[in-house]
């Protein structure tokens, strides 16, 4: 059984990859920035994408068209991540597209608030730790089993620097859920499949 997690998605030396094409995959935060770079090289080495976005109208729209425009397949989809009922959606649109995802890429988080540990407000660092570790728990929960039960998949967590050694003022929020992020990616292979 392959079922790889890495902070750290694997090297692609081409287009033609083998074992690539044909595939399935569900990229979290694909609006912009790294999300939207994975979905177009995964559209580019022929997989097909549900490009996962929290609402129309910030680029999503922009990245799906410009994979079709290239002659790849995807679908865009939106949803807050840090709901395990959106996420649940989301797998399931992707599958209904595409069939069960082989390839997840969770790129969805940020930064909510900036404030100091002593000055951050318990509702803000709950906002950081959900669109940040939550979300992470949720899409790898949710596509595990399936993954597991074809004998295939692999999970790319997008974590941080910060979640290693933070190197600001006011990132003790985003610098724990980065570290959360780390700390379920590393453990994850060792768990799936549970020992027998």
């Amino acid at each position: 059984m392959e079922i790889s997690t890495s902070s750290f998605p694997e090297p692609v030396a081409s287009a033609s990859a083998p074992g690539w094409a044909g595939r399935s995959a569900l990229v979290t935060g694909a609006a912009a920035g790294i999300g939207a770079a994975v979905a177009s090289r995964l559209a580019a080495l022929g997989v097909s994408v549900t490009a996962a976005t929290l609402r129309p109208g910030e680029g999503g729209e922009d990245v799906v068209k410009r994979i079709i425009d290239a002659g790849g397949k995807a679908q865009l989809a939106f949803g807050d991540v840090s709901d395990e009922q959106v996420v649940t959606r989301l797998v399931a649109t992707a599958t209904d597209a595409f069939g069960p995802p082989d390839i997840v890429v969770h790129a969805a988080g940020g930064i909510t608030s900036a404030a100091a540990t002593a000055d951050l407000a318990a509702a803000d660092w709950d906002r950081i730790m959900a669109i940040n570790l939550r979300s992470a728990y949720l899409v790898m929960h949710a596509v595990l089993p399936a993954m597991i039960e074809r004998g295939w998949g692999r999970i790319v967590t997008v974590a941080s620097e910060a979640g290693r050694m933070p190197t600001r003022v006011g990132s003790s929020a985003y610098a724990a859920a980065k570290a959360g992020v780390i700390g379920l990616t590393s453990t994850s292979p060792a768990r799936w499949p549970p020992p027998a």
